[in-house]
């Protein structure tokens, strides 16, 4: 459905017919708003849970605890997020002190044949009645109606040992014709393994029976092995998907303390088939596998490569200014490095990485790379940022920048791709903000940006008007048109006085004479569509458009 919102403009724009893609930002709020809740701690693409052809997404707020919930138990939210409708609220089916559900959540694909996309949620937090303190658990969720199909505790639970800190979806691996699960305990040292030497887990998601117990050929201290799992594709073209673990602190051999390493390991079999380190090791921390994911073929070998976060290492100003590497996954070797393009110390570009799509549209998937404590440009300190980079050249297509920028606000704590909001074929973007809390939000409530690389604004002209059309807009209280002139970077309320702001309704077409103060027809004008709810919280808005090269405009 489309919503027209046109005004007489008496042929004062001369709309370019060229094309050229802005991002429309969807911008999801928990529905239990609270201080330090953390909302947008973990995102991932839920596929589709309500049956109506568009991916969904589920977010964590692992620090939530409203009503009668117990400190710190933590809840999970699946949004529909081309019109913001809240799915399902979810809380754990055995809340617990500081069981932080929702510290890690992803899609897992349809594991109970009811033809609709499934969760994982991870609470590391909790331990059943006979698992030692915060061993930790994770649940699949049933999509379409939150019901647990099977409740996962680790087959070495020990106290603090954090099964459920990651999780992962990965394709069917034992021939059930269900797609399965990872999940990492970081913390775990079983038997005669190191202290906190990590193990990760596949799990079937018909039955929850375990199919592999992974342990790094590495085994260290402190190593954390399991602190980032993902399916990383068929990288050995077996036919069956494969898996990366990342184990951020260890440091094998003649690696500087606390390196880092990260594994390849068979889907099928859950042998190792690759070690892969950092292609700049250096003295002392660099967290490599820190976050790790899937790319798919990059270098056209018939074989999926990997994307890994390094934020911890150090380069060109500072320390721990962060790297991420895209790797082949079957050989572990380098085939790009990519650094962020605003470098400071304690950036931590890499904190998060995700596969984001083919955004340029070169037949390559690309990458998302989140870098939450970058504050350049005058940014709030510790405001967050993230980039899209091509997977093909390595090379920045895009840097995304919260227009909530607050202190703290850890804008790119999560990042994920893979999904489908409007239904265009092209995939969106999302971000968390764990530590954002713009309007009337409380402290640290956290926020999540949903990206469209494709555009729901559009422009057109016909006989003298501009008719301003306008996609899969949200159920919201108002609707705002903004306009300003001579800027089209401008950004309501921000960095940018607007020169009018008019309410629209969302009608099918919405009219009025010129708006007041366009003033000259030589102006160039720019504008806006913001929708809020109730309290003024932004819900969406939309990209720019006018008569500008590089905003969306369409004409016949």
């Amino acid at each position: 459905m489309s919503k027209v919102f046109s005004f007489n403009l008496i042929a004062l724009l001369v709309i370019n017919p060229a094309i050229s893609h802005c991002e429309t930002v969807y911008t999801h709020i928990s529905a239990n708003e609270i201080e330090n809740g953390s909302f947008g701690c973990s995102v991932s693409n839920a596929g589709d849970v309500d049956g109506d052809g568009y991916d969904d997404v589920v977010i964590g707020a692992p620090f939530e605890d409203q009503d009668t919930s117990l400190t710190n138990a933590g809840r999970t939210y699946v949004y529909s997020p081309g019109t913001g409708t809240l799915l399902m609220e979810l809380t754990s089916p055995h809340e617990q002190i500081y069981g932080r559900f929702g510290r890690s959540v992803a899609g897992v694909g349809d594991v109970n044949n009811d033809e609709y996309g499934d969760i994982i949620i991870g609470a590391p937090g909790e331990n059943s009645d006979t698992s030692p303190l915060y061993s930790g658990r994770a649940y699949i969720l049933n999509g379409s109606t939150g019901i647990a199909i099977q409740e996962l505790i680790s087959p070495n639970a020990e106290a603090y040992g954090s099964f459920g800190y990651s999780v992962s979806m990965i394709d069917d691996v034992n021939d059930d014709n269900n797609d399965d699960v990872i999940v990492g305990a970081y913390l775990e040292d079983p038997g005669q393994s190191p202290t906190d030497a990590g193990r990760a887990y596949v799990f079937s998601g018909a039955d929850g029976n375990v199919i592999h117990i992974l342990r790094s050929p590495n085994e260290e201290q402190g190593g954390r092995f399991g602190h980032s799992v993902a399916n990383a594709g068929d990288t050995n073209a077996d036919g069956y998907e494969d898996i990366v673990v990342g184990a951020d602190y260890e440091d094998p051999g003649t690696s500087p303390d606390d390196a880092g390493r990260a594994y390849i390991f068979d889907g099928f079999t859950g042998d190792v088939l690759c070690t892969m380190m950092s292609p700049n090791e250096q003295v002392y921390d660099g967290g490599f596998g820190y976050s790790v994911s899937a790319l798919g073929d990059i270098n056209d070998d018939g074989c999926s490569d990997v994307l890994v976060g390094s934020p911890w290492e150090t380069y060109a100003v500072g320390s721990w200014s962060g790297r991420a590497y895209i790797l082949d996954g079957t050989t572990g070797a380098p085939i790009h490095t990519l650094e962020s393009p605003n470098p400071q110390e304690l950036g931590f570009f890499g904190i998060s990485v995700s596969r984001a799509g083919d955004l340029d549209n070169d037949g390559y998937p690309d990458a998302v790379i989140g870098a939450y404590n970058e504050d350049p440009q005058g940014s709030p300190y510790r405001a967050g940022r993230s980039y899209i980079f091509s997977g093909a050249t390595g090379s920045l297509i895009r840097e995304i920048v919260s227009h909530n920028e607050i202190q703290d606000g850890l804008f790119g704590c999560s990042v994920s791709g893979g999904l489908d909001v409007d239904g265009d074929g092209l995939e969106e973007v999302v971000v968390g903000a764990r530590g954002e809390y713009p309007n009337n939000s409380p402290e640290k409530a956290g926020r999540v940006y949903i990206y469209s690389m494709n555009t729901i604004l559009m422009g057109e002209i016909n006989d003298g008007q501009l008719a301003i059309t306008w996609d899969h807009y949200p159920a919201a209280t108002n609707y705002w048109l903004y306009g300003t002139k001579d800027d089209p970077y401008f950004l309501p309320g921000i960095n940018t006085p607007y020169e009018f702001r008019q309410a629209v309704l969302p009608a099918t077409t919405t009219a009025w004479g010129t708006p007041e103060g366009i003033g000259d027809p030589e102006d160039n004008w720019t504008y806006m569509l913001i929708a809020v709810d109730a309290y003024d919280r932004e819900l969406l808005r939309t990209n720019r458009v006018g008569e500008f090269d590089f905003v969306t405009v369409i004409t016949d």
